[in-house]
């Protein structure tokens, strides 16, 4: 059985993931703060946090796959194996 990977253009993902909404709300809903007051630091992996997506837009998807999904606005990340960045 064929292995179904997709790719993530990092840039974009950021660019769309990180809109004025999510930062404005991103501190304090991951207790940043609090960490650097407890444990000094405060870390975060960007793909646990696409890992914990159930989808993203098709302007996310690398540049080099785009051309599989011209009809689609959403592309479903369950319908993949791998799922990780291309750069």
């Amino acid at each position: 059985m064929e292995n179904k990977t997709l790719l993530i253009d990092r840039n974009a993902f950021c660019d769309w993931y990180f809109d004025y909404d999510t930062c404005k709300d991103f501190f304090n809903d991951h207790k940043i703060l609090y960490q650097l007051k407890t444990n000094g630091s405060f870390s975060i992996i960007l793909q646990n946090i696409l890992n914990g997506m159930d989808y993203v837009p098709e302007n996310v998807i690398a540049e080099s796959q785009r051309h599989l999904y011209d009809d689609f606005e959403e592309v479903f990340l369950s319908d993949y194996d791998t799922i990780k960045f291309d750069n």
